[in-house]
């Protein structure tokens, strides 16, 4: 009896993805996209989810949804859904472990960091792939629950972006960039907030290679790339763009995000709070350093950023 409902589960779940709208935004941590997720969230098409690693790492039962409770009715149905496949849920903290032990080898992390590092690329691929997986599962258990038909995730890792690609073509890419110089300035505060270092010279190669796998991505059918800066400064059109590209209509209440936070396992300070103002943040201009300002002067870096919209020898 407990196998049959498990097969039908994965028939239902392979069902609704026949016909599903799965976004997955690829982006650089401290690069907005916890504003984009909760004004795309505000849409009555459209259903925020945050980051489903998350979802292998926190306990359901005691954790503070964005919606204010604990033990959060949502979540412990959605948690109720995917508990069917454990494998596959895992796979995305793993495979988030791997990408970040891969690509900052060095970095030291806080005690509420999402991702364990993991130190094995040879298990890189197969997990990617697994995880994958546990992300439809996710974001079709979401669209039961909320009964919205386009589910928005916000892990981040463009490695993960790639291989969505590849291997599922109900998936459509996000691709949210910022000024390298404010993901910089913003990751040395939060740094400093957390107590632990955060050395403006250790991103630059993690800055420098998302640049170049972005201008590759955006080449690639079911992709669009959005910048922080035009989000904050020009909302209405920008969000606009994104809903012609999602295939949904504009709606006001998009600027309005705050109104209705939605149902996230996680988030940062912004699901917490009533303000609703979109405002750059531009203290990067006092933050760094002269010394931190000319490792983004390199030719490879101004180069790499001129393919995804950024002229870094001018200053906003």
């Amino acid at each position: 009896m407990v196998l049959y409902c498990v097969l039908l589960q994965l028939i239902n779940l392979r069902r609704i993805n026949m016909k599903s709208k799965n976004v997955f935004i690829a982006t650089l941590p401290r690069s907005g996209s916890t504003l984009l997720g909760m004004m795309l969230g505000s849409h009555s098409q459209i259903c925020h989810i945050g980051e489903s690693a998350y979802w292998s790492k926190i306990d359901v039962q005691s954790a503070l949804c964005c919606c204010g409770k604990i033990g959060c009715p949502s979540l412990l149905e959605i948690s109720r859904i995917i508990s069917n496949f454990p494998k596959e849920i895992k796979a995305i903290n793993m495979a988030c472990g791997i990408i970040d032990s891969t690509d900052e080898p060095n970095k030291i992390r806080h005690s509420l960091s999402l991702s364990s590092p993991i130190s094995d690329e040879a298990k890189l691929i197969p997990t990617l792939q697994l995880s994958c997986r546990g992300l439809g599962i996710i974001s079709n258990a979401a669209r039961t629950v909320f009964g919205r038909d386009i589910v928005v995730e916000n892990s981040k890792y463009i490695s993960i972006a790639e291989t969505l690609l590849d291997q599922d073509e109900n998936w459509k890419v996000i691709i949210l960039t910022r000024d390298p110089r404010g993901i910089a300035s913003s990751n040395k505060e939060s740094g400093k907030r957390k107590n632990v270092p955060r050395p403006v010279k250790d991103k630059i190669d993690l800055f420098l290679s998302f640049a170049k796998r972005s201008a590759k991505m955006i080449q690639r059918d079911r992709t669009i790339l959005i910048r922080y800066e035009d989000l904050c400064r020009n909302p209405i059109a920008t969000i606009g763009n994104l809903c012609e590209f999602l295939e949904v209509p504009f709606e006001n209440r998009v600027l309005e995000f705050k109104r209705n936070k939605g149902h996230l396992l996680m988030g940062n300070h912004m699901m917490h709070d009533s303000n609703q103002s979109i405002q750059e943040d531009c203290r990067w201009h006092d933050l760094l350093n002269e010394e931190e300002r000319s490792l983004f002067m390199k030719d490879e870096f101004i180069q790499a950023f001129e393919q995804i919209g950024y002229d870094l020898r001018k200053v906003p």
